[in-house]
């Protein structure tokens, strides 16, 4: 089992690889120095490719990812504004860049090999836009809108000028901010943190009228759901089986339970590292790594059978990591 983290620290403006074994557990492998301020992190496994980021000369750099994880700078393209998350279409067609200061979505195509061709559409007036995750085989493109509490739809559309094209609105409860997003593995349920309010979104995703239907919230905070949030990141395993919510203002990871329905139910919190703005869990639902980005460290759990999390070790990064993912090797 081989498989690496990238760790983007924003600050020190690197990016570190940090391979994953079961001796040692975390090893440092590779620092990168990056022109700027480095945000958000994608890798396409198709092309081989992480994706990263920069700001304030905002550009996207492309790395071309080796046999062993270590990267290898191949190209860049300028954008307009800064971004704060990358997301891709079904076939890797398209790269969708959220920018939630310059409030649009860039949308970059690409070609065969991953490569940037251009600028393809820029979508403006999404007030805070944060996050994108396609639905289905290109069904729909979700995008937060933050600012708005509101989660905005795109449907794919075949021109050549233009890649989406408005659907639907979808409005969340007021003040709530919605931030991130995750998809069940195996049954048609959207979930979506909200980063004010400390509440998950659960809906059901409606593939016929490509839309979705609002069916509860729950909060991330099971002993005390009134005080003050700031919620931040949301993943599931590859199982279906649990989620996982980070709020920065309690330092907290939270663990679900997930029911074969989709309903979830609060079961743990732990206390984590300081700001822990980014966590990923890794492709054999094993570990799950958290980024605190005041503590400038990253730490890693073991994912128990019943979804509980056990501390293994801590492992000191950059200065102001606030981006983490796990990249499993073709040699697997």
């Amino acid at each position: 089992m081989k498989q690496v983290v990238y760790v983007a620290n924003s600050d020190s403006k690197q990016i570190q690889v940090i391979s994953i074994n079961d001796k040692k557990i975390l090893n440092l492998i590779q620092t990168i120095e990056v022109h700027g301020q480095i945000q958000p992190l994608k890798v396409i496994k198709k092309y081989k490719i992480l994706y990263a980021g920069i700001r304030p000369n905002f550009h996207i750099l492309f790395f071309k990812i080796g046999s062993n994880g270590t990267l290898k700078k191949i190209s860049k393209i300028y954008i307009t504004n800064s971004i704060n998350h990358i997301s891709s279409d079904f076939y890797n067609k398209y790269l969708f860049c959220s920018s939630y200061h310059g409030n649009c979505l860039i949308i970059i195509s690409l070609d065969d090999k991953g490569i940037p061709k251009n600028n393809v559409q820029i979508i403006n007036n999404i007030n805070g836009c944060h996050f994108s995750k396609v639905v289905g085989k290109n069904n729909f493109l979700c995008v937060t809108s933050l600012k708005d509490d509101s989660i905005n739809l795109y449907k794919f559309v075949n021109n050549q000028k233009i890649v989406l094209k408005k659907h639907f609105i979808i409005k969340t409860s007021k003040n709530s901010g919605p931030r991130h997003i995750v998809i069940h593995p195996n049954i048609n349920i959207m979930y979506s943190i909200n980063e004010l309010t400390g509440n998950i979104d659960v809906w059901k995703i409606d593939l016929n009228l490509n839309t979705l239907n609002f069916l509860k919230s729950i909060n991330i905070n099971y002993i005390n759901s009134k005080n003050n949030f700031w919620s931040a990141d949301i993943h599931i395993t590859t199982s279906g089986k649990y989620l996982y919510t980070t709020d920065r203002m309690h330092n907290i990871i939270s663990l679900f339970k997930v029911n074969l329905d989709g309903e979830i139910f609060n079961i743990k919190n732990y206390r984590t590292e300081i700001q822990p703005r980014s966590f990923y869990i890794d492709y054999y639902d094993k570990y799950l790594i958290v980024a605190g980005e005041i503590s400038n460290k990253i730490t890693i759990y073991k994912i128990a059978n019943n979804g509980y999390l056990k501390f293994l070790m801590d492992f000191k990064v950059g200065k102001r990591p606030i981006w983490v993912l796990i990249y499993k090797l073709n040699n697997n």
